[in-house]
């Protein structure tokens, strides 16, 4: 099966995944599809941030250098002074919109909003300087010089990402990759009304049928979730009639662990929903949206590592204590490994401190711990109430398969026990799983031995998923500490 493009040719970067053995469906056209660039596109405005400070606080300090007659070390005020015109460049550019995405393809707009606000900033410090009477050795040439060297570099890095997006988007590599879900004549009806707009701005993947309808159909839902889990799709939109509930929740139960937007088709005329506008220009529900996207996933990965390091340099004599003391406390391995589902329900291995009495032939259904479980060993009590269990992944965040916070992986027989019994529970996997996470500070850890604990679990992570920010992971961090302390429903 060969999913077909707006002209019908195949998808050159993925078309030989849905080539069934047997299949003569050949290309119309060997041209393959230009590579999205969609990913920098997203990154461009955090970039662009750090680019704007660290130009104007360079270039600060080599005005002030090049001032005459200015000697010695430079003073803590004119530091604090080029900082702060660094960081208020930054915010007023962020309160213009000069950091959106559609602004950045405009040199025009881009070079007077580059002016006018760094216009504004010097004039600013020059009223602070002089209304404060602060004791600078720096002169009002200086501030002549710093906007002279500053105002050029501002503009041409300006004008460097404005031609790039634009040729970028002129390629069509900025296109927004669009997949239908439908089996009725308003899924063609919306597959029409899409390939008629401009393909620099719309890339319609395909139509996918819940059910194939052979000869009809791009693919089917399972040939949807590759492409999605390849990163080649932008977008999801489930067209299928409002009376079939049932095919529209199995629908999105099977999508819904996929980091990606998803949407839902209306079919009525947009005169009645209006505010339901989306990306597409058709009006949509959004039943969920991609997580991390640009430079939020980047500041995510740094935030591990960093903190994933420290914690690695400040618990290695802990590491030592605990691993002499397990061995001592009874038979086996140090480690623990098991096999669970995270980042896009995909298997992972995740190490742990044993805690249970080494058994060479485990229960594969995997019972929970409960209280009092004999299983447990006397230390490993101690382990698991103070969550110390959890510190060897920290390798696995450092590896990059888990996340410091994140919703926490579950045994594989558990998951595929919830995944059937909880409509959405693949919706936790759209994020790194993490060592801690805002379910567990709000108490629900440990043992779930009925489905409203797992669904309130549930709630939690879904909660944190689509409203995550760097904040929300140090309040979360903070949150931890009594929670670990306290050892509540941890046994």
């Amino acid at each position: 099966m060969a999913v077909q493009t707006r002209s019908g040719s195949l998808i050159g970067w993925h078309a030989d995944a849905f080539r069934h053995p047997g299949s003569h469906s050949q290309p119309r056209e060997n041209k393959s599809r230009p590579a999205s660039r969609r990913n920098a596109y997203l990154r461009v405005p955090g970039c662009l941030r750090v680019a704007d400070f660290v130009i104007v606080v360079a270039l600060g300090f080599v005005a002030a250098r090049s001032q005459r007659g200015y000697a010695g070390p430079i003073a803590l005020v004119d530091w604090l002074e080029v900082a702060f015109g660094g960081i208020l460049l930054a915010n007023y550019f962020a309160l213009s919109g000069s950091y959106g995405a559609e602004t950045m393809r405009h040199v025009g707009g881009q070079i007077a909003r580059a002016t006018l606000g760094w216009i504004i900033v010097i004039l600013t410090l020059v009223a602070l300087t002089y209304g404060l009477h602060t004791d600078s050795n720096l002169t009002r040439y200086w501030m002549l010089l710093w906007f002279l060297v500053t105002l050029p570099a501002l503009l041409v890095v300006r004008v460097a990402i404005a031609l790039a997006i634009d040729r970028w988007y002129q390629r069509g590599q900025l296109a927004y990759r669009v997949a239908i879900v439908g089996n009725g004549p308003e899924s063609f009806q919306l597959q029409r009304r899409l390939r008629a707009l401009d393909s620099r701005d719309v890339d319609v993947v395909g139509l996918f049928h819940v059910e194939q309808w052979p000869g009809t159909a791009s693919g089917t839902i399972e040939e949807l979730c590759e492409l999605a889990n390849a990163k080649l799709l932008d977008e999801i939109v489930i067209s299928l009639p409002w009376q079939s509930a049932r095919d529209i929740n199995s629908t999105i139960g099977k999508l819904s662990a996929l980091p990606i937007d998803l949407k839902l088709y209306s079919g009525a005329p947009e005169i009645v929903l209006r505010n339901m506008k989306s990306a597409l220009d058709a009006p949509t529900l959004v039943v969920q949206r991609q997580p991390l996207t640009g430079w939020n996933a980047s500041l995510k990965r740094i935030e591990d590592i960093v903190f994933a390091s420290l914690l690695l340099i400040a618990f290695s004599p802990l590491f030592l204590l605990i691993a002499a003391i397990i061995k001592v406390d009874s038979p086996g391995p140090v480690l623990f490994r098991q096999d669970r589902f995270g980042f896009l329900n995909n298997n992972l291995r995740i190490y742990k401190f044993r805690t249970m009495r080494h058994d060479p032939f485990p229960d594969p259904r995997v019972p929970q711990a409960t209280r009092d479980d004999a299983r447990v060993t006397r230390f490993g009590a101690f382990l698991r109430r103070t969550s110390l269990d959890e510190l060897p992944q920290l390798l696995n965040v450092l590896r990059g398969t888990m996340s410091l916070i994140g919703p926490r992986p579950h045994a594989a027989a558990h998951n595929k026990k919830y995944a059937r019994l909880i409509d959405g529970y693949l919706g936790r996997h759209r994020m790194k799983p993490g060592i801690t996470g805002w379910a567990q500070v709000h108490g629900h850890r440990g043992e779930t031995d009925t489905i409203d604990k797992m669904r309130l679990r549930l709630e939690h992570d879904l909660s944190y998923i689509e409203n995550w920010s760097l904040m929300l992971d140090l309040q979360i961090l903070m949150k931890t500490i009594p929670v670990v302390i306290l050892g509540r429903n941890a046994y």
